[in-house]
């Protein structure tokens, strides 16, 4: 499956770059909705788990 492959990608691309934040970074704002990268990773996070309870419960 491709898309699950680029998926995995993806999620480690990310996870390199957020392992290289300080804890001050993570209180940063982004261009979304003035959110910061705290908030991006949480929401994210959120919608994963959604998407694992849906295919699981």
């Amino acid at each position: 499956m491709q898309q699950a492959a680029d998926l995995l990608a993806e999620v480690e691309e990310l996870k390199k770059l957020l392992d290289t934040l300080s804890p001050k970074d993570w209180e940063r704002h982004t261009p979304f909705k003035n959110w910061t990268i705290n908030q991006v990773v949480q929401h994210l996070h959120g919608a994963d788990k959604a998407a694992v309870l849906s295919l699981t419960d």
